[in-house]
């Protein structure tokens, strides 16, 4: 466990400061040489399925019941060995602390942010074939989700970086709502860089159309993943700012994002009347409607 963190926290010393350099050079190199990179490349690892036990570490930490909580609670170490028997479960009884947990997520940003680097150097023409090839780690983990549709609500609820958190979801949408050949397109990053929440929510603001997207992929993960990415929205204090990436990613103010949110709901269960909603879901529609009542009495 301490050796885990150990690991993590020298990778990020390497990588903060080369991150920053990077940002004022755009040189490749720099990143290159990275002991992240280093590592991530090295031959010994087997990427994916690192990052598939990263993934069942993270989801081993929930019950099933903590599907409906909207706080990160890691549980104690006696209930995590009670929840042993659980889908979810696998036994790493050494990567139970929180402290661990943290740098797991931790270092799945860190990938991340390698990634995106990787793929700007790539359109700038600065890698070469001696860069090598791996899968980004984003493709990986939206693969496990899709095929795994039932790891969405854990993962979600144990991934609370707000970022990377809607980044993830705006990228299962873009798999169900893409339009013409993008709906069928693979692509080496598996993105759609212009897709944002206003967009993904606009899909669902008719009845026809969000009865199109829940027979592609089922209303409850559509309410379940429109919920943390409303959650999201609500952590940023103005998303008209362009100041940050999330602000950017949600494309519009938080009375229409909220609007369109109830709106969604809506339009989902006349598509699908018999859904149940989650206590999370039914905060976050609560939390809604009193945005938009106070966001417009602020406006008279």
């Amino acid at each position: 466990m301490m050796l885990f963190q150990y690991l993590v926290n020298t990778l990020e010393a390497d990588f903060v400061p080369r991150h920053i350099a990077y940002k004022e050079s755009l040189d490749w190199v720099i990143f290159r040489e990275s002991l992240l990179n280093m590592l991530l490349g090295s031959r010994k690892l087997m990427f994916k399925s690192f990052v598939k036990n990263c993934m069942f570490i993270l989801l081993n930490q929930y019950y099933p019941e903590a599907k409906d909580e909207v706080e990160d609670i890691i549980p104690s170490e006696r209930k995590a060995k009670s929840a042993s028997d659980h889908d979810f479960s696998l036994n790493y009884s050494s990567f139970e602390s929180e402290r661990t947990l943290v740098s797991l997520r931790k270092l799945f940003v860190m990938v991340m942010k390698l990634d995106l680097i990787r793929k700007e150097a790539d359109t700038l023409g600065l890698t070469s074939r001696a860069d090598g090839f791996r899968n980004p780690i984003m493709e990986i983990i939206l693969d496990e989700l899709t095929y795994n549709s039932s790891y969405l609500s854990p993962f979600l609820l144990a991934f609370v970086e707000g970022k990377w958190k809607l980044e993830i979801i705006l990228q299962y949408f873009s798999k169900y709502c893409g339009k013409g050949p993008d709906r069928t397109r693979r692509r080496s990053d598996n993105s759609q860089e212009d897709l944002k929440l206003e967009s993904v929510l606009s899909f669902f603001l008719t009845a026809t159309s969000a009865n199109a997207i829940v027979k592609k992929m089922g209303a409850e993960i559509a309410q379940l993943l429109l919920t943390h990415a409303y959650q999201v929205c609500l952590s940023v204090q103005d998303v008209t700012s362009n100041s940050t990436a999330t602000s950017e990613k949600i494309g519009a103010t938080l009375q229409e994002i909220s609007s369109n949110f109830i709106s969604a709901f809506q339009n989902i269960r006349k598509a699908s009347p018999n859904i149940q909603m989650s206590l999370f879901e039914k905060e976050a529609l609560f939390t809604a409607a009193t945005l938009i009542r106070k966001l417009k009495s602020e406006e008279r």
